[in-house]
């Protein structure tokens, strides 16, 4: 190319923001795998990966990708639902705690008080929901259903 250089690609910021989402996973995979009491070592052997392998995901030298995140929480018996909770619900906001360093635990009480409210209001909901459908369902018309739905909702 007759000493000609090739421009870099400039970095996106959606490209800095999924950087800064990788490492923020990778430190919430490090805290439950410490929470654990399981080394590095034994979840390579329990998901069939190299030696040395985890940690090179861990400190962001290969790529996460979503299938790694999943193998490992599969590796530690820890629910990918639970895992994300961890990451993206905040305690101010749900008022339930969900471990980690960050926060202080509840006592055992408050923490089942909180649980059983939040079941309360899921039930409620599915009920909710639930009832939304029949009027959807028992129309002859799609429209008029939905309408129907909307002030059911109100």
């Amino acid at each position: 190319m007759n000493g000609e250089t090739k421009p870099r690609p400039r970095r996106t910021l959606a490209a800095a923001y999924l950087d800064t989402e990788d490492m923020r996973v990778c430190d919430q995979l490090r805290i439950v795998i410490r929470q654990q009491c399981i080394s590095q070592r034994t979840i390579e052997d329990r998901i069939g990966l190299t030696r040395g392998y985890l940690s090179q995901i861990l400190g962001g030298h290969v790529s996460l990708r979503y299938g790694h995140v999943l193998a490992i929480l599969h590796a530690i018996d820890m629910a990918p639902s639970a895992f994300f909770a961890r990451l993206y619900i905040s305690p101010e906001r749900t008022g339930i705690h969900l471990g980690g360093d960050a926060y202080p635990p509840l006592s055992a009480a408050e923490e089942n008080a909180r649980i059983n409210e939040a079941f309360e209001t899921l039930d409620a909901r599915v009920l909710h929901f639930s009832r939304m459908l029949d009027v959807i369902r028992t129309r002859d018309t799609w429209p008029h259903g939905l309408e129907d739905a909307v002030q059911l909702e109100s």
